[in-house]
């Protein structure tokens, strides 16, 4: 860790009051834990039963907010955020945040599509374009719209998380086409006829680029449009007074609060429909997507 980083992480130690040697921070670090418990535990928990009730009460569909968002906040929530869970049974009590590791870059860099770095996945990359595969029917060739696989049928992509579902995984795949269409796009102005190595990892570091700008570009002026307030939209991307969250010159490694991971972004769990339709063959309630 370089000097300045050590002293930016000092600095959020000394004002969060979180522990040095983790990814995450407390943004409100002196609260007591939750206990989620039962009667005979003595816990009262009306105020919670109340919230799922209310919750419960709302019908599905019940938004006018068009489903793809939701997979796209879910596309964006496994880029920044990976809480490795393994196969653990699940637990009724606190962890210190130093015993939770961020197993992704907290950054719009798409590292979920392209692997490497903290991610335990890895794209399929060959002569700077992504791979894909072929579709349900076993087609090959331009047709390919599924997910590249492994003989077993995994998925070898950056984030396993991202092939939960169809609609996730279609998600992803656009992604991956995008990339080739810039890759291409990038290749016509490329000099000479026939792309040698070191011309093609330069263009998918390109195009890669490219796709890191528009998709971040897609999550502040179109997703976040959708699902923030308009007021808390606009104080902090069109309100020039307000403080800049795009430029904030940290100067340290990218880290986001543990409510905001854990809690905060998981809203998007009840934004999901019960049924959905996906294509004329596979339309609401017909099978698992």
């Amino acid at each position: 860790m370089s000097g300045q980083s050590s002293r930016v992480k000092e600095s959020l130690c000394a004002q969060f009051g979180v522990f040095c040697e983790t990814d995450y921070f407390n943004l409100v670090p002196r609260l007591n834990p939750l206990f989620i418990g039962t009667p005979e535990d003595g816990v009262n928990n009306t105020i919670l039963n109340d919230l799922i009730e209310r919750l419960n009460s709302v019908p599905f569909g019940a938004t006018d907010l068009p489903s793809g968002y939701v997979y796209l906040g879910q596309f964006l929530a496994h880029d920044v955020s990976s809480l490795p869970r393994g196969n653990e049974e699940p637990m009724f009590e606190s962890l210190p945040l130093t015993s939770l590791g961020q197993g992704a870059e907290p950054a719009l860099d798409l590292d979920s599509v392209y692997g490497g770095g903290r991610r335990s996945g890895e794209a399929e990359v060959r002569d700077g374009k992504m791979m894909l595969g072929p579709d349900a029917s076993g087609a090959a060739g331009p047709v390919d719209y599924d997910l590249p696989r492994d003989v077993t049928g995994i998925a070898k992509i950056g984030d396993h998380r991202n092939d939960e579902n169809v609609l996730i995984a279609q998600l992803h795949v656009q992604f991956l086409k995008l990339h080739n269409y810039f890759f291409d796009e990038l290749a016509k102005t490329a000099a000479g006829g026939v792309l040698s190595a070191r011309q093609k990892d330069e263009l998918y570091e390109q195009a890669r680029l490219h796709l890191q700008l528009y998709y971040q570009e897609v999550i502040i002026y179109d997703l976040l449009r959708e699902i923030l307030d308009s007021e808390v939209w606009n104080y902090y991307f069109e309100d020039p007074n307000s403080a800049s969250i795009l430029d904030p010159h940290s100067g340290g490694p990218t880290r986001i609060p543990i409510e905001f991971s854990g809690a905060v972004l998981r809203c998007g769990h009840s934004m999901v429909r019960e049924t959905y339709s996906i294509n004329r063959d596979i339309v609401a309630g017909s099978q698992s997507i």
